[in-house]
């Protein structure tokens, strides 16, 4: 079972919703099921606030209350603290986050990808990083196992993969998707958005009555 998950770094539901995936394959057994992340950008424009906080990035956009917001961040870290994530999302910065994609494409070919994407997000939501900065990427790239030097050439290099994150996203403008986690298996739309965890087993169960694979 291949399952395509459209996700962007700056995105918690994606942070939650990966987890519960992994968690509802668990529960139901299923170990054959292969999980590739697909680049999505939730703000594609280069310009922007760098280092805002995700609070007040949230404020601004919905035209919103802190209170409301803080409500919903604080529910978000009690479902990440149940499946074992510690999050302060509070504490997240807003950033360009091409760089990271670059990053993350590149670390699929070497068979890492999910593991770089996980500890980028990691660090954002936990650790305030602003993903932007090469700096930041490369600990972390360092730390999910790349090799260094390619790193950094890939980060000076502008263009560098960056044709996979274009076409990942290009897809997903093709598809429609304006809500991410985006899941998909054998070119066949899953489910999307911010699900519960049996919401999740509903929909691989169903997955698996209909033969995709």
């Amino acid at each position: 079972m291949d399952i395509q998950v459209w996700a962007d770094f700056q995105c918690p539901y994606c942070m939650i919703g990966k987890k519960r995936l992994y968690k509802a394959l668990e529960e139901l057994g299923i170990t054959d099921a292969q999980v590739s992340v697909r680049s999505f950008l939730l703000s594609p424009e280069r310009a922007g606030a760098e280092g805002k906080s995700m609070l007040k990035h949230v404020v601004d956009e919905y035209q919103t209350t802190e209170d409301k917001v803080e409500q919903n961040f604080k529910r978000l870290e009690e479902e990440g603290r149940e499946l074992g994530l510690d999050m302060r999302i509070s504490e997240g910065k807003t950033a360009d986050a091409w760089d990271a994609h670059r990053l993350f494409q590149y670390a699929r070919t070497l068979g890492l990808g999910n593991r770089f994407f996980d500890r980028v997000q990691e660090a954002m939501f936990r650790e305030g990083v602003v993903i932007s900065s090469h700096d930041v990427l490369l600990r972390l790239a360092d730390e999910a196992g790349l090799p260094a030097s390619e790193t950094r050439e890939v980060l000076k290099d502008g263009n560098s993969f960056l044709d996979a994150v274009q076409a990942d996203y290009g897809k997903a403008l093709e598809m429609n998707i304006d809500y991410v986690p985006y899941y998909m298996s054998g070119g066949v739309y899953l489910f999307s958005g911010d699900l519960t965890l049996q919401q999740y087993k509903d929909g691989l169960k169903g997955l698996i009555q209909s033969g995709v694979e």
